[in-house]
């Protein structure tokens, strides 16, 4: 996740700037069947405290709970096919 995708989106954000993230949470790939496409479907799994060092190193810092602005600190959801996501906001320093 680290490559070029998170450095460019970061480095385009102005400072100050919030950007929410979400994505399907754990380690390694997972495969489930998935009724919509009538098909097994592949996912790589990302684990929420790797994702936020890396940010943290462009810059950004997670936006807390209890923030006026937006839903802070991590949130986690689990949707129809089992799949766990996390999802969070993290706002540019400088």
């Amino acid at each position: 996740m680290e490559g070029t995708t998170l450095p460019e989106l970061t480095r385009v954000l102005r400072k100050g700037g919030v950007f929410q993230l979400m994505f399907k949470n754990g380690t390694g790939m997972l495969t489930v069947y998935d009724k919509d496409y009538g098909a097994e479907r592949s996912f790589q799994l990302y684990d929420e405290h790797r994702v936020l060092a890396i940010l943290k190193r462009h810059n950004m810092g997670l936006v807390e709970e209890g923030s006026d602005e937006k839903p802070g600190g991590i949130m986690y959801f689990t949707d129809p096919r089992s799949v766990d996501h996390c999802v969070f906001y993290t706002r540019k320093v400088s």
